[in-house]
């Protein structure tokens, strides 16, 4: 490499901020949310399978239709926190940010309420289901849903 572009590239290096990687982990970005709002959907598939097998059988067949619900709208509900905090990242203007913002930062702490929500429902699910599919699957949703909760908290 000639020594004027390692020159360059030193001085830049030298210039930009460190990056610290546990501060990139621990930003929400619209990616993050749109990957949360997939996986609410294959919740939503899965609770959907299990309803469908369990048709004849009443209880069941509620508890997952419940859940299945929840995991649905969940999916719309992330979908659109991504959209808002993706239109905020192209967002130049820092007066236009500001403005923003508090906007923003309500909505997301409604989605996070609303996975409290969801959560209940999925408690009830694990409390009267017959078949370890319902039982475990709501269990590893629950789970899930802890994460997105703590997601939503996170600035962006």
């Amino acid at each position: 490499m000639p020594r004027s572009i390692s020159c360059v590239l030193l001085l830049i290096s030298l210039a930009s901020p460190p990056v610290n990687c546990s501060q990139a982990e621990d930003k929400l970005t619209w990616e993050k949310l749109e990957d949360k709002s997939a996986r609410m959907n294959d919740y939503a598939k899965d609770f959907h399978s299990i309803s469908r097998a369990n048709i004849a059988n009443d209880t069941e067949f509620n508890n997952s239709v419940t859940v299945e619900a929840e995991a649905g709208h969940l999916a719309d509900t992330l979908h659109s926190a991504s959209s808002m905090v993706r239109v905020y990242s192209l967002l130049s203007c820092e007066e236009d940010r500001a403005r923003v913002k508090p906007l923003i930062d309500a909505e997301l702490r409604r989605h996070a309420q609303m996975i409290d929500y969801a959560a209940q429902h999925a408690d009830l699910a694990i409390a009267h289901a017959q078949s370890v599919g319902l039982a475990a699957t709501a269990r590893r949703f629950k789970e899930e849903l802890r994460g997105i909760e703590a997601l939503l908290r996170m600035q962006y």
